[in-house]
């Protein structure tokens, strides 16, 4: 259930705001779904992300990839 993995996805990646100083993360809308009896194989998410340096980038993108191989 692609919902299922995306309110994975956001919870723990919510988690990472206030835990490193140099970024800041913010999910701004959410979609997916269907018809109420199609398990859904497709959700979207819309977060702003923002870094003060490379370095902050490179270590949220390190965490959202960490997040997505625990997910998948």
């Amino acid at each position: 259930n692609a919902i299922r993995a995306l309110a994975d996805f956001i919870s723990r990646v919510d988690e990472l705001n206030g835990n490193y100083q140099g970024a800041t993360i913010n999910v701004g809308k959410i979609e997916g779904g269907g018809a109420t009896n199609i398990v859904p194989d497709l959700a979207l998410a819309y977060i702003d992300v923002r870094t003060k340096t490379i370095a902050d980038e490179e270590w949220l993108m390190n965490h959202f990839h960490r997040i997505i191989n625990d997910i998948n």
